[in-house]
């Protein structure tokens, strides 16, 4: 019922902003949220549709580029 997706934690972080796209095209994506954990669980994700997914790592004075896509698709079902 959801996509999880994980990440290193990188030095001076506080948080974490995910981003997602149907393709494999980072300035289209959307901001997803932030998370202070190493985890994310996307629950809008619709069943069956393959996503690319990025995070960037934040603090209150810089934020990161983006990581590289990795990709997660919701099984259909429970």
């Amino acid at each position: 019922n959801k996509v999880g997706i994980s990440w290193d934690a990188m030095r001076g972080a506080t948080r974490y902003q995910i981003f997602r796209n149907t393709t494999n095209a980072a300035a289209a994506a959307v901001s997803l949220g932030t998370t202070e954990a190493g985890m994310f669980f996307d629950r809008t994700a619709v069943a069956g549709q393959i996503y690319f997914y990025w995070v960037r790592a934040e603090n209150a004075s810089a934020a990161s580029g983006l990581s590289a896509p990795d990709t997660g698709v919701r099984a259909a079902g429970s």
